[in-house]
């Protein structure tokens, strides 16, 4: 009895103390050896990526990220208020060179018809408004009917496009079907709304739209996406494909940064 009372709390334990790791490979296909990790523990996303000097942390509690690069020894954050200044920044000096330029083709086209003037102003709107009319505003996301099973798991294939040309196929995997701590998979899908926002956000800010980073959760998309397929004009190449998973307990020292050591 007491041997079966010891099973059931080292069961126990061990549950309570899951943590996961996520290995990816980038081009694959390629016989690249390029990797990058999600390293999980207590709400704490460790992002790391084969042959770069940085290391990442997210911190989903202060929706923090804070990427060290060994080779400076320099630290650099991002949060809500850090983002909102950088924002502010970016989008004054976008504003201030798209003024200049406005004022220039205003004057051009005092002498031309309206048909032109009209083509004028609509490319204006989506250079003074991107976040409207910007490209990314006609990319969809399509559920398809396929699955696939990679490496014995499951997934349910996605289909981003930009108006007819597709431009990935995502194949999503839940956290059951992985075996992840419930956790620790919402710490992830965290981590991937935050990244949505500040990329987005920052790439608005400079007046970029053609981008296809896409919002899970805005779309609907549960799971991770454990195989990333660009499209045919892209190269039709597998840009990422979960190599390694794995649940074992990790070190509390392993998720902090040198300066935020105690």
């Amino acid at each position: 009895m007491k041997q079966l009372f010891a099973l059931i709390a080292l069961f126990y334990t061990a549950l309570g103390h899951a943590d996961t790791t996520l290995v990816f490979k980038l081009f694959p296909e390629k016989d690249s050896n390029q990797t990058y990790t999600y390293q999980i523990k207590d709400g704490l996303v460790r992002i790391s990526e084969q042959g770069s000097n940085k290391i990442s942390l997210y911190d989903k509690s202060k929706q923090l990220y804070q990427s060290f690069d060994k080779a400076s020894g320099t630290i650099s954050r991002i949060d809500k208020n850090i983002l909102g200044q950088s924002i502010e920044h970016l989008n004054q000096q976008r504003l201030a060179k798209l003024a200049e330029t406005e004022k220039l083709l205003q004057d051009k086209l005092k002498s031309r018809d309206d048909e032109d003037r009209r083509i004028a102003e609509a490319l204006i709107n989506q250079l003074k408004y991107p976040d409207i009319y910007g490209a990314h505003t006609f990319i969809k996301v399509e559920k398809t009917s396929g699955t696939k099973t990679i490496n014995n798991i499951e997934c349910q294939i996605y289909t981003i496009k930009r108006r007819e040309e597709v431009l990935k196929q995502v194949c999503m995997a839940s956290s059951s079907t992985l075996g992840m701590p419930e956790t620790d998979y919402q710490s992830l899908r965290d981590f991937y709304h935050f990244n949505y926002s500040t990329q987005t956000q920052v790439m608005l800010a400079m007046g970029k739209s053609d981008f296809s980073h896409i919002d899970f959760e805005a779309e609907n998309m549960p799971g991770i996406p454990i195989e990333i397929r660009l499209g045919s004009k892209q190269g039709n190449q597998l840009e990422s494909l979960l190599h390694e998973l794995n649940t074992g307990s990790l070190g509390s020292d392993l998720m902090q940064l040198p300066n935020t050591q105690n």
